[in-house]
């Protein structure tokens, strides 16, 4: 069994809301199942009101916040969520005859989490997706002439 804890993307703004005290008093169970092993899954309550899709890096957060090493992490948004979807046998992992489904981004997500969240390809399915804001980032980074003669 996998434990998918649906935590809202904006959880800082609680915690600082209910003070330190309080907020470690609530965060302390998932904490305990973090720490008993227990296969936790990545996920958002997004789709519910004030949680908007696309804050799956803040809930990533969240779990280096109760102290989960970032490894584990990056494993319970990859190979845990394809395992608790029984998809492990085609996804969730870089290996031979898995989907090659592949987030490319700008630096090392092992070395700050902060990083997924300059997403520059996306390659899922056998095709692929540049971001607007990859496009955006590229173009500001070289002079308007290496873009006229490249």
């Amino acid at each position: 069994m996998h434990v998918c804890l649906a935590n809202h993307p904006n959880w800082q703004a609680f915690a600082d809301r209910v003070g330190p005290e309080k907020a470690a008093e609530l965060f302390a169970p998932t904490r305990r199942m973090a720490e008993s092993g227990v296969r936790l899954v990545a996920g958002t309550d997004a789709g519910i009101p004030r949680a908007v899709f696309g804050g799956l890096v803040s809930s990533l957060e969240f779990f280096e916040h109760l102290g989960v090493p970032r490894h584990r992490i990056i494993d319970m948004a990859t190979i845990s969520a394809a395992s608790a979807l029984r998809l492990s046998d085609q996804s969730g992992r870089l290996a031979a005859g898995c989907r090659a489904d592949i987030l490319v981004v700008d630096g090392d997500p092992l070395a700050g989490l902060d990083a997924l969240r300059a997403v520059r390809l996306v390659l899922a399915g056998g095709r692929f997706h540049i971001p607007d804001s990859a496009v955006l980032s590229w173009a500001q980074q070289r002079p308007a002439s290496a873009c006229l003669n490249p």
